[in-house]
């Protein structure tokens, strides 16, 4: 159960492309080795030889509306920016294409290959009942994008993305987009996750879906209230079940990232929005930035109460 729980929360914090005043400043000289505790989604980047300071943003993909919130310190930071820089860049639609086109499993493998016949019964009526979706559309589909089709039932709301969000402020603002990553690089990770493996763990979440729901709503709610190292303790608890999870999914990323990171904000001021589970850690990103020379600093912005926590 918890290795689908568990990348279906880091899923949240990938880049999947989905169809569904000044601010008040705490300055420390730099991010210590023990940082007060990550409360905040963002953090601006000086020092380190920039000429105007840049910005990194941990998003949540989805959320539902009433939930939603972009503070006034966020958007004052976005408008000092002249790039955004997302996991993914949503206006390439070459790349769109390219992640359409690997969410199929490879060597023509099935559902019906995976799955026993009363197993792929309860997947069937599953779909059809709650999502109404026919088992045809995922016969094919790698299980951990199906799960993706899960959102809007778990979430019990049709969810909004911060990516795509950012993204039509950007177009607004007339900002350029760059992508970290291509769409062949995210679904290297679905990949590597062994489709039996993705499969059974998808009947685990159908057989204990309240569980899901409650754990997502922990995740939510711990987004809301900016507490990063929280949030990062709950996604690796909830990942334990899959092999090297902090390392792959989340440590080599971000060293990858990082050239290319000093490459766009030493060009001029940007706007990076990646996963929220990227920043914290001691292979965080904020972590990484400061080995690099940079100061990393908090923008405070409030923090509303929060809907009563799931339990």
């Amino acid at each position: 159960m918890k290795t689908l729980i568990g990348i279906i929360l880091f899923m949240v914090l990938l880049s999947v492309p989905d169809d569904s005043a000044a601010s008040t400043e705490l300055k420390p000289d730099r991010l210590s080795e023990k940082e007060s505790n990550n409360s905040s989604l963002l953090w601006e980047i000086s020092g380190g030889g920039l000429e105007e300071p840049s910005y990194l943003f941990g998003t949540l993909h989805l959320v539902c509306p009433g939930l939603f919130t972009f503070h006034e310190e966020w958007i004052n930071s976005f408008k000092k920016a002249e790039l955004l820089v997302l996991e993914l860049d949503f206006t390439d639609q070459s790349m769109l294409q390219e992640f359409q086109a690997g969410i199929f499993m490879k060597n023509g493998e099935s559902l019906d290959d995976l799955l026993e016949a009363r197993d792929l019964e309860l997947l069937t009526n599953f779909l059809a009942d709650s999502l109404d979706l026919d088992i045809s559309i995922a016969s094919t589909i790698m299980p951990l994008v199906t799960a993706t089709f899960f959102f809007p039932h778990l979430l019990q709301c049709q969810p909004m993305s911060y990516d795509l969000f950012l993204m039509q402020m950007a177009i607004e603002n007339e900002y350029p987009v760059k992508g970290l990553e291509t769409g062949a690089d995210q679904l290297s990770f679905f990949h590597a996750v062994p489709y039996e493996e993705q499969a059974v763990s998808l009947l685990d979440m159908i057989r204990d879906y309240s569980r899901a729901r409650n754990v997502y709503n922990k995740m939510v709610h711990l987004y809301i209230d900016q507490e990063l190292d929280r949030l990062y303790d709950l996604i690796l608890e909830e990942s334990t079940g899959i092999p090297g999870f902090e390392q792959n999914f989340l440590v080599e990323r971000n060293r990858e990232w990082i050239p290319a990171i000093k490459n766009l904000i030493n060009a001029g001021p940007a706007f990076i929005a990646v996963g929220a589970g990227h920043l914290p850690g001691k292979g965080g990103l904020l972590r990484l930035l400061k080995q690099e020379g940079y100061e990393v600093t908090p923008v405070i912005a409030a923090k509303p109460s929060s809907p009563e926590k799931a339990e």
